[in-house]
């Protein structure tokens, strides 16, 4: 979310009646190295989303609060935004592959499995 916030503006002025939008934030951008977000230094995506006319938006900090956190994405209408704070991982990095021939292989084979 923190690449594209205009996104909450666009949904908050199409109103869907039908959309849970679920953010994992562990507070780090792990393609590029772990560094910390915005997120990490304080910016709060649910109040951005308030902010943007997604009234009901919320940050889940404790698994206290999961058994509720169902409910709250199934049995509403309208919008929901739910910040789901996780804790920060240093992930094995892979870095994706460049080499035209093999990215052209491996989709040939996977449109063959299809």
């Amino acid at each position: 979310m923190l690449m594209d916030l205009g996104a909450f503006s666009t949904i908050a002025q199409h109103r869907p009646a039908n959309l849970s939008i679920v953010i994992l934030d562990n507070e780090q951008y792990a393609e590029t190295g772990m560094q910390q977000t915005a997120t990490g230094f304080g910016t709060d995506l649910a109040e951005v989303a308030r902010a943007c006319g997604l009234k009901d938006a919320v940050t889940v900090i404790s698994d206290d609060a999961l058994p509720s956190l169902r409910s709250k994405l199934t049995a509403r209408a309208g919008t929901v935004v739910v910040v789901l704070k996780i804790l920060p991982g240093d992930q094995p990095r892979t870095v994706p592959e460049r080499d035209g021939a093999v990215i052209a292989e491996r989709f040939i084979q996977a449109l063959q499995r299809a």
